[in-house]
């Protein structure tokens, strides 16, 4: 009976030692060449190159992610579609597994790098605005011009063209982008403007034999300087991102406007006349807000366009003021309403110190350029 027993305690022992010595472990085969990431993104560093074939053990699946260990020991991340898993029955041997060296462990390999991540830009901008009191003076113009050429004395009239307003801005920046996790960043910038236009209209007026030309001419600049910071929200994927950004910006704009006219009687100069409105300064502070579809060449650099709006004015401006007869003084801006010929109420620059007193003047307030826009954005981006 004890023998029994002892063969039975025996056979027992067997199976359990053969039960023991056969597990099953988990592997990933790569199906092409497939990058292993320190970090379970499109973010995170290339730690290796898997080639067709090679296999690495599996650790975690993670879904689109899967957690490997490379032969060398180093832990890895790999996109789940570039590979397949294999199972694979092996024996326990206290020799080292050639996939895994006794050196090797978690506590060992290198910790993750932060997904923070420097990003460096530059843009292309354009916009369409309007800004109103720079363009309120071509109205006027416009108004006086079509009122004088429906006079009945005059035998015959003709506009060549109206006069045209500021109307679209071209700009330029730099930008720089950290990256406080996968989607939230901080991004800070410069940005520049320009604008000018210049516009000429001609009204040819005939009365009897004699024929009076009347050319108005006007003239403006923008220079406008915008540094700004703010939050950036970004959607990665593997080739386009979508980033959406909100800043707030300081803005230092100087404007300068010119108008003038000159007559002519039978071809014979008659009279001119010209104002001008120069080194008109003013700072504000306005708002961004926006969104830009990134394209990649690779994790480090590609393309994007996009749009944002600005809101932002310039209010109470402050600059010089000359005339042809040599008057000069530096003062307040001023929008002036007033009345032509009865055309009606139209407003026009004027700089003085004080508001001029004048009966035909309806409204006096300080003038302003309004910045606000929709802005076009073109650039190229860089990751480092």
């Amino acid at each position: 009976m004890r023998r029994i027993s002892l063969l039975l305690l025996a056979v027992v022992l067997v199976f359990s030692l053969f039960a023991q010595a056969s597990i099953e472990k988990n592997y990933v085969v790569a199906l092409r060449s497939a990058n292993v990431r320190a970090l379970p993104s499109t973010q995170g560093d290339i730690i290796h190159t898997m080639a067709p074939g090679e296999k690495a053990e599996l650790l975690e699946n993670l879904g689109e992610w899967l957690k490997i260990r490379l032969a060398d020991g180093k832990i890895g991340y790999v996109w789940s579609r570039v590979v397949r898993l294999e199972t694979v029955k092996v024996t326990k041997s206290p020799s080292p597994s050639p996939l895994r060296t006794p050196a090797s462990s978690p506590s060992t390999s290198p910790p993750a790098p932060s997904q923070a991540r420097f990003g460096l830009s530059f843009n292309f901008q354009y916009a369409i605005v309007n800004p109103e009191d720079f363009n309120a003076n071509v109205e006027t113009l416009n108004a006086y011009l079509n009122y004088l050429s429906q006079i009945p004395e005059y035998s015959s009239a003709s506009i060549d063209h109206p006069l045209e307003g500021l109307k679209r801005l071209l700009g330029g920046g730099v930008e720089v982008n950290y990256r406080l996790n996968r989607n939230l960043g901080i991004n800070a910038g410069l940005a520049y403007f320009t604008a000018s236009k210049s516009s000429d209209s001609t009204l040819s007026l005939t009365h009897m034999n004699d024929t009076l030309e009347l050319t108005y001419s006007t003239e403006f600049k923008s220079r406008i300087s915008a540094p700004y910071i703010g939050l950036s929200f970004t959607l990665p994927s593997r080739f386009v991102e979508l980033e959406t950004f909100g800043n707030v910006a300081f803005l230092m704009g100087n404007f300068y406007h010119q108008a003038g006219m000159e007559s002519r009687l039978n071809s014979a100069p008659l009279d001119s006349y010209w104002e001008k409105y120069d080194n008109m300064k003013k700072s504000t502070v306005g708002f961004m807000a926006g969104a830009n579809l990134r394209f990649k060449f690779n994790e480090k650099m590609g393309i994007y366009l996009g749009g944002k709006y600005i809101l932002a004015n310039f209010k109470d401006l402050e600059g010089d003021y000359s005339n042809a007869a040599g008057e000069s003084l530096h003062g307040n801006v001023y929008r002036v309403e007033i009345s032509f010929l009865g055309i009606g109420t139209r407003p026009v620059l004027y700089i003085a110190t004080e508001p001029p007193s004048d009966h035909a003047i309806v409204k006096v307030q300080r003038a302003k350029f309004n910045f606000s826009g929709f802005y076009f954005n073109l650039g190229f981006f860089s990751r480092f």
